[in-house]
């Protein structure tokens, strides 16, 4: 007995202790004012960091009541966790502003780019409103009015949002600052060597798609220190058209551009069509063999339901049958137009090549009399990647399904199966490119460190500088005793 009196007891507490989670009670006012920041005498408060939240996924397109009580519980879960980062993102940005002030001031320069990022922003949303700075008395209503409503339905204002440029610039000015004085040891270039290597060869035998997202990095192909078999590695000499071959060569390749695009349209409304037919007359077939059922049954109802749906699917048919009687000649004839106007894109072309070919000429007998390839590109090239950066030093990789590059190029590359191999000048609207081979297509290579030091140098330097900021960022945050009370910002409905 005295158990189970133990246990009804237990029983009675747990019904209170979920009635009192059903019935908490909130001062809402007092929730909002909340501290979630505190830096100096500057303080905000939960109100203000949802605002500025909110103004953030508002920029974005995303339309979200910070306070819904209705909010589900997975976007609210989720919004919670945001809230803490937002708030600890916002407390560094004060903490880096009020740096700024101290040690780096802004100047009459820094102030002026302020003003022009602002302005710039500005000029966007009057452009946005239909607003036209030279014909101003063609726009009905008050402009300025205009562009702060504009800022209030994103929940903020002018004012605001140029206080947030200058927060932001003043945060790029010191990190830049800082940045300057921080570079990797000859260590760490070699460990992230060693270790983005090893990622790159096992990521090239595991798995294609990481291998080539391991080689992109930050822009296409910038980070190659492993070159997998099948991979293309090449540098190229771009010989440019002449001026006034660059500009029908340019023409041509518009007019091709605009046929492909038709013709693109016309296939996309025909296979629309095509697909929509035949999923009408499968769902037309399926109600005519239940009608037949219906009518054996003489089920009079069930067979004019049948029937409506037959009606409608036929309806659908003939629709989709007239949109594809229409498309398919249009798709016939820019196909027909594409030919012609590809024809016409090669002539020209070659044309334009003609006044350039002693040039192309001349730079591939040198090559093949034994000059340097790199000063063959200092002497003839146009082609910026091949002038500075990574691609200047790595090549291009171009990948057996490759997306990146121009199809003729990417073919010509892929064709030079040997190292040193040069390839006959590939003609595009850039000019001739005389490409070649930096390794043998079906060799698997690991670059030399001496090689792309360099790079990865400038991979390393930004660890370096991201750590060693993040170290200073909360070393200020001590000094100038920021606070933070993220536990706060969790929504209590």
């Amino acid at each position: 007995m005295k158990k189970k009196g133990v246990a009804l007891l237990l029983v009675a507490l747990c019904g209170l202790s979920l009635t009192g989670c059903e019935m908490v009670s909130v001062n809402r006012d007092k929730d909002r004012a909340q501290a979630i920041i505190q830096i100096g005498e500057t303080t905000l408060t939960k109100e203000q960091v949802y605002a500025e939240f909110a103004y953030q996924l508002a920029v974005s397109g995303y339309s979200v009541d910070m306070w819904d009580e209705d909010m589900d519980s997975e976007t609210r879960e989720y919004v919670n966790e945001q809230l803490v980062d937002f708030a600890e993102a916002k407390a560094n940005l004060l903490t880096v502003a009020a740096i700024c002030d101290r040690d780096y001031p802004l100047t009459d320069e820094d102030q002026k780019q302020i003003d022009e990022q602002y302005n710039e922003y500005i000029s966007a949303i009057k452009t946005y409103l239909g607003y036209d700075a030279e014909k101003p008395e063609a726009y009905e209503g008050n402009i300025d009015e205009d562009v702060e409503a504009f800022f209030a339905s994103q929940g903020t204002t002018s004012a605001e949002y140029k206080q947030s440029v200058v927060l932001n610039y003043k945060y790029e000015k010191v990190q830049k600052a800082h940045a300057e004085t921080i570079e990797a040891d000859e260590t760490a270039i070699r460990q992230k060597y060693d270790t983005d290597l090893a990622e790159q060869k096992e990521a090239a035998t595991t798995n294609t798609t990481n291998y080539e997202t391991a080689i992109q990095q930050e822009s296409m192909g910038d980070y190659l220190l492993f070159k997998a078999k099948n991979y293309a590695v090449v540098k190229q000499v771009l010989i440019p058209y002449t001026e006034a071959d660059a500009e029908k060569v340019s023409a041509a390749y518009e007019k091709l551009q605009k046929v492909e695009d038709e013709l693109e349209e016309a296939t996309q409304k025909l296979s629309s069509a095509k697909s929509k037919l035949s999923t009408a007359q499968s769902a037309f077939d399926t109600a005519k063999s239940s009608y037949d059922t219906a009518q054996q049954n003489n089920d009079a109802d069930a067979m004019a339901t049948h029937q409506q749906t037959m009606d409608a699917q036929l309806k659908v048919i003939n629709e989709q049958k007239a949109i594809q009687e229409e498309q398919q000649p249009i798709v016939d004839q820019k196909t027909a137009e594409k030919e012609q106007e590809q024809k016409n894109v090669d002539a020209v072309e070659q044309a334009a090549y003609k006044n350039i070919q002693a040039k192309v000429e001349e730079m591939i007998a040198r090559y093949e009399a034994g000059e340097d390839f790199a000063k063959l590109i200092a002497a003839y090239n146009t082609d910026p990647g091949m002038q500075s950066g990574a691609f200047a030093t790595l090549g291009y990789t171009v990948s057996p399904n490759n997306t990146t590059y121009d199809a003729d190029f990417a073919a010509a590359a892929r064709a030079l199966t040997e190292a040193g191999q040069l390839s006959d000048p590939v003609l595009t609207v850039h000019g001739a490119h005389v490409i070649r081979a930096e390794y043998n297509l079906d060799a698997e290579v690991e670059l030399p460190y001496e090689t792309v030091r360099s790079i990865v140098k400038e991979q390393a330097d930004a660890d370096a500088q991201e750590q060693a900021w993040t170290a200073q960022v909360e070393q200020w945050r001590k000094d100038l005793d920021v606070k933070t009370w993220t536990s706060r910002l969790k929504f209590i409905k």
